[in-house]
C-alpha cells in the first residue's frame, strides 16, 4: 500500500496491531496519474473500482494465511468477516441478474430491479418481504477461493469471475435453502436450474435481456 498522506498509515496500523507488527517505509516520488489525467476519464473501469477491495482483501487473506495459528478463534472469525465485508461492498459495482418470476413482480410495481442493489431495496420493498438480493456464488467459497492466491491481480480475477449478484424472489430463496443451496453450491447454475430459477442478466449492448443459467451453462467457470 501507498498513500501521499502517512497520517492514513497510523489509523490503519492501530486498527490491525493487535494481530500483526507493521513497518513503514517513505519511498521517493512515483510517476503516476494526475488529478487532471483522471478527470478526463468520464467512466470508471469495473478493473479501477475492484482493485482497491482486491489490494485490501488481499493483506487481509495473507495476514490471516500468516498468523492463523496465533490468532484466538474470535481474531479469526473478526478477520474472516472483514474479508466478507470487502467482497459484499464488491456487489454495489455490478449489474445484477434478475429471476423471471422477480422481473415479472417487478414490471407489475414499475421497478428496474436491474439499476438497484441492496442497499436501494427498502425504498422499494419494505421490509424485504418480496424480493432478495442473491450472491449466486456463495460470499464463504468466494473468501475461501482468496484465501488460495498469492497477489492482488490474482484476487481481483477472482472477484470478475465468481461475483454474481441476482435479484430472486423470497419464496425462491426459501426453495433453494430447501434443497439444500443456502450456501453450498459447488456448481450454482445446477443450483438454480434444479430450483427452477432463470436467471436473466440485462445485455448492455442494445438493451435485449439474455438468459443466463439456462441448460447450456452449467457452472460459472
Amino acid at each position: 500500500m501507498e498513500t501521499g498522506d502517512s497520517s492514513l498509515f497510523d489509523v490503519w496500523i492501530e486498527n490491525w496491531k493487535d494481530l500483526t507488527a507493521f513497518e513503514v517505509v517513505e519511498i521517493g516520488e512515483k510517476p503516476g496519474k494526475t488529478i487532471s489525467d483522471i478527470t478526463l476519464n468520464t467512466k470508471a473501469t469495473l478493473d479501477e473500482l475492484l482493485l482497491p477491495f482486491a489490494q485490501s482483501i488481499y493483506v487481509k487473506c495473507r495476514t490471516f494465511n500468516e498468523l492463523e495459528e496465533k490468532m484466538s478463534r474470535s481474531q479469526r472469525a473478526r478477520l474472516l468477516e472483514a474479508i466478507s465485508t470487502d467482497i459484499k461492498k464488491c456487489s454495489n459495482y455490478l449489474t445484477p441478474e434478475v429471476s423471471r418470476e422477480a422481473l415479472k413482480e417487478s414490471e407489475k410495481r414499475d421497478i428496474d430491479l436491474y439499476t438497484k442493489n441492496w442497499h436501494d431495496q427498502n425504498k422499494f420493498d419494505r421490509g424485504r418481504l418480496l424480493f432478495h438480493f442473491e450472491h449466486c456464488v456463495p460470499i464463504s467459497a468466494i473468501v475461501k477461493e482468496c484465501q488460495k492466491q498469492c497477489s492482488e491481480e490474482a484476487i481481483l480475477d477472482i472477484l470478475k469471475r465468481k461475483l454474481r449478484v441476482a435479484w430472486i424472489l423470497k419464496s425462491e430463496d426459501k426453495e433453494l435453502t430447501r434443497l439444500g443451496y443456502k450456501t453450498n453450491r459447488p456448481n450454482p447454475c445446477a443450483a438454480y436450474i434444479e430450483a427452477k430459477i432463470e436467471l436473466i442478466l440485462r445485455d448492455e449492448v442494445d438493451g435485449a435481456s439474455v438468459v443466463r443459467c439456462d441448460q447450456g451453462e452449467q457452472d460459472l467457470k
